[in-house]
């Protein structure tokens, strides 16, 4: 959810159909495949992962293909079959309790808006592309700034770093 700023019925409803290795990139709500249920307003898209996601999938790949019975999902119940709405939540909660933070499935969803938006200066069309939203509105909502934030970015605009 972190990685790739899925919803967390996305994350839950990962299929390996819709995983293309060669581009690293994940399909989700069931646009290659058809099983996905889990995208909110078929609102499909492509969405890239780096090499510390693929490092991880592929582990649960090799996994998955040593068991007898081999699971459509990227992340199976013990039944093999996708978890239940909300399984991630209690999880992350208690997490969050550990580490002194609130957090949620959203939250993450939020972090990861946050983390892209700074990764790309600003960029709020990246930003609603990759959270998959009609409207740039709801992508600015999830974006937090700061203080610091605002500071970096003034600096940065009237006190360029001098060339040599």
């Amino acid at each position: 959810m972190l990685y790739m700023g899925l919803r967390e019925a996305e994350a839950l409803q990962m299929l390996w159909e819709n995983v293309d290795w060669k581009e690293n990139t994940y399909c989700p709500g069931g646009m290659v495949g058809s099983e996905g249920t889990g995208t909110k307003g078929k609102e499909d898209g492509l969405l890239t992962f780096g090499t510390d996601m693929k490092t991880w999938l592929q582990k649960a790949k090799d996994e998955n293909e040593a068991k007898e019975t081999k699971s459509i999902w990227v992340l199976p119940s013990e039944d093999g079959k996708p978890h239940r709405k909300q399984f991630t939540k209690k999880a992350i909660v208690r997490a969050g309790v550990v580490v002194g933070v609130k957090l949620s499935p959203h939250r993450l969803r939020g972090t990861y808006a946050t983390l892209l938006a700074k990764s790309t200066k600003g960029n709020s069309f990246i930003v609603k592309n990759n959270l998959r939203h009609k409207d740039i509105r709801t992508s600015e909502g999830y974006v937090e700034m700061g203080l610091e934030d605002m500071r970096k970015a003034n600096l940065e605009l009237w006190e360029p770093a001098q060339t040599a």
